[in-house]
């Protein structure tokens, strides 16, 4: 993966990107100290190449998304007093709401943060585009922000179950359908399918993998924050032990980082078939072939960066790590090698 990933860059707006979601944080009193700056490197990461306005808008979303996350976030609400959790239930319910209605219940900064970044998506989104994705986003806030350890849940997860639900509660899905956000394209799906039969899946499921590498790599990389810091075991790795408590901790990590391999070979792979795919296609719809191409290459970019910025930032870095990784000082990203 770090071959894969040697030549990778983020966005080249860094600099703007950090002075709008600073501006728009500290504005709406949404701004965590010692969390949030590492989310302005996030955005210009994993949308390198997005239009400079959108990508604006992308970081005001993802700064709401990572407040929530590290204030009543699944590591953190078990740790929340009574009162605590019920108020964290209805500022959840509240926010839900407003995915849905034109009326704005803003009693907060956060719901004048929401308001506003939902607000810019919608007004400059393709409508079929915006559709799809209010699903995915109002699922995301309403499966991650409670308690999803074993103990409160009563259930034990599979391994296929748990990936799936982590795809919503990783807030991949929908920000995966931000690289067609980002990046100003919609790929005609419909069309996709009738001139290249088969093609639709491929690109349903190149989604899927994309998602799934980005969210249980991250399960790797945040396992010594969640799991022994917060004792979360909404991670790969403690859901493997609970799976077969026979296994070793050892064995479990390299298991988690087996099957995060198997799923990267595949996403490849699949990349590959959809290159064939597109030049396939050119000569009869070059528009079709041109847009599944970019779209390709953007959702490549989204693996390369949750991995380059996993890396990358201090969130997950301490002088102790069972991944070298994140034992080694933090440096400019330009002069990693």
């Amino acid at each position: 993966m770090s071959d894969l990933c040697r030549s990778y860059r983020p966005s080249s707006y860094q600099a703007q990107l950090d002075t709008v979601m600073q501006e728009f944080a500290w504005r709406h009193g949404i701004w965590v100290e010692g969390s949030s700056d590492a989310y302005t490197h996030l955005v210009a990461f994993v949308y390198p190449d997005a239009a400079p306005e959108r990508l604006m808008t992308l970081g005001k979303i993802y700064l709401v998304d990572f407040y929530l996350n590290d204030t009543i976030g699944r590591d953190k609400f078990a740790h929340l007093a009574p009162r605590e959790r019920r108020d964290a239930v209805r500022v959840v319910e509240r926010i839900v709401r407003a995915c849905e209605s034109s009326s704005r219940e803003e009693a907060t900064g956060l719901d004048r943060a929401h308001g506003q970044a939902l607000a810019e998506i919608r007004a400059s989104a393709d409508p079929s585009w915006w559709k799809g994705f209010v699903p995915l986003w109002r699922a995301h806030l309403a499966e991650t922000h409670q308690d999803r350890n074993a103990a409160a849940t009563g259930r034990v997860p599979t391994v296929e179950r748990y990936i799936e639900e982590r795809i919503v509660y990783s807030g991949m899905a929908h920000a995966v359908a931000l690289v067609e956000y980002g990046m100003r394209i919609s790929l005609d799906r419909a069309a996709l399918s009738r001139l290249a039969p088969g093609a639709e899946g491929m690109v349903d499921r190149l989604g899927w993998l994309c998602c799934v590498v980005a969210a249980l790599s991250n399960d790797l990389f945040s396992l010594e924050k969640e799991f022994v810091d917060h004792e979360a075991d909404t991670n790969l790795v403690p859901v493997l032990l609970l799976c077969e408590p026979r296994m070793t901790f050892d064995d479990a990590v390299r298991r988690a980082g087996a099957i995060v391999s198997g799923y990267l070979t595949e996403f490849l792979d699949t990349v590959d078939r959809i290159g064939r795919t597109e030049e396939e296609l050119r000569p009869a719809a070059p528009q079709l072939a041109a847009t599944l191409a970019v779209y390709a290459r953007a959702v490549s970019h989204y693996v390369q960066a949750c991995w380059s910025w996993q890396t990358y930032t201090t969130r997950y870095r301490r002088n102790r790590s069972i991944f070298w990784e994140l034992c080694t000082p933090q440096g400019r990203f330009d002069e990693r090698t």
